[in-house]
């Protein structure tokens, strides 16, 4: 473990790092099986099930005190901030554009603030985690 403290237990990690493993862990579950979904429709999903693993990885890490998972939280949620912004401007760009909502939604606006909502999440998340930093070294 990466911290004496930790040594007695799962109880010593903060009930908000507990949350970022479970929400963690759900996203690495659904993009697991996104990849999965994508192979039995011909698309390439290797990069999707790559990070989807890397986010299991992350949790698997945080949870147990590993120092390499913090680093590797930081680096993949904070990577993720960006992309969102990207993303942001191609789905906002193409949904105008086109004329056309994406992932079966009817208002490309509702797109807009799923992308505003991931952005925001992955933000807190790298707050949390800087301000996790002791128990992680």
């Amino acid at each position: 473990m990466a911290s004496d403290t930790r040594s007695s237990g799962h109880s010593a990690l903060p009930p908000g790092m507990k949350v970022v493993c479970a929400f963690g862990a759900l996203g690495g579950i659904v993009g697991v099986y996104d990849a999965i979904a994508s192979f039995r429709f011909g698309s390439d999903p290797v990069v999707t099930l790559v990070l989807a693993l890397v986010q299991l990885a992350v949790v698997v890490g945080l949870w147990e005190g590993e120092s390499w998972g913090w680093i590797l939280g930081m680096a993949l949620y904070g990577a993720s901030v960006p992309l969102g912004f990207v993303d942001l401007w191609h789905v906002e760009l193409w949904a105008w554009i086109l004329g056309i909502a994406f992932y079966g939604l009817q208002n490309p606006l509702a797109i807009e603030q799923l992308g505003w909502i991931e952005v925001v999440v992955s933000l807190a998340i790298v707050g949390y985690l800087a301000s996790k930093y002791r128990l992680y070294r």
